[in-house]
This record gives C-alpha cells, sequence and structure tokens, in this order.
C-alpha cells in the first residue's frame, strides 16, 4: 500500500463519517420540523378558538355597553324629573330662614313692648298709689243725721 491508497482510505473514511453525521442531522432536523408542524398547528387551534371567543365576549360588551347606556339615560330623566323638588326643597328652606328670622324680630319687639308695658303699668301704679294715699291721708268725716 502506498501513501495515495492510504489517503483515499481515509478520505474515504472521513465521507463516511460526514455522511452519517449528515443523514444523522437530516433526520434530528426532521423531527424538529414536525415537532414544530404540531406546535404550529396548536397556535393556530389557539388563536382560531380565542378569536371567536373574543368575537362572541366583543358582542356581549357591546351588549352590556348599550343596556348600561340606556339605564344612564333613564337615570339622568329621572334625575331631571326630580330638580324641581330639589329645587322647591331649596326655597322652602329659604322660605323657613326667613319665618325664623321673622318670629324671632317679632320675639323682640314684644320682649321690647312687654318692657315698656311694665314700666307703663309700674308708672300707673305707682301712680295710683299716690293717688290712694292722698285720698286716704284726706279722709273726710262724714256726719251723721
Amino acid at each position: 500500500m502506498n501513501l495515495n491508497d492510504i489517503l483515499i482510505t481515509l478520505l474515504l473514511i472521513v465521507c463516511i463519517v460526514l455522511i452519517v453525521v449528515a443523514v444523522f442531522m437530516v433526520k434530528k432536523l426532521i423531527e424538529v420540523l414536525k415537532t414544530s408542524d404540531n406546535l404550529l398547528k396548536e397556535v393556530t387551534n389557539t388563536v382560531t378558538l380565542l378569536t371567536k371567543d373574543v368575537d362572541s365576549l366583543a358582542i356581549e360588551v357591546e351588549g352590556l355597553l348599550n343596556k348600561s347606556n340606556h339605564l344612564l339615560n333613564d337615570l339622568n330623566g329621572k334625575l331631571e324629573k326630580t330638580d324641581p323638588a330639589f329645587s322647591a326643597i331649596g326655597e322652602l328652606g329659604i322660605s323657613v330662614s326667613n319665618v325664623n328670622t321673622s318670629a324671632k324680630n317679632l320675639s323682640k319687639s314684644f320682649i321690647v313692648k312687654k318692657n315698656n308695658m311694665n314700666n307703663t303699668i309700674a308708672k300707673t301704679g305707682s301712680s295710683m298709689g299716690r293717688i290712694f294715699k292722698s285720698l286716704t291721708k284726706k279722709k273726710t268725716k262724714i256726719k251723721k243725721y
């Protein structure tokens, strides 16, 4: 065997090893592709299911929003109907406050008039007392016949 034969044999062994490695890698690549294909199918199914669920949820959410808008409009209408009542209550409060102020002023004037009247009664009583004293001091003797 000469050197050329040895080199050719070594080259042949290297080629066989490379072919075995290439076959092994192709097998692994096929397995990875199959796994990737299965994973992609599952992702596609999941996305399809999610799309259907999101669509049905969107329809339900839209219905809830419509009902909420209707309820808010109804509530606003009812609140507008109660506005006059609240205005009347406010005006009633102002009227009650005015009545209280008038009653307070009236009671103050009664107190002033009462004090004036007490002074007048006291003066009148005092005057009558003096008149009575003066009348009783000057007792006139009545003659009997």
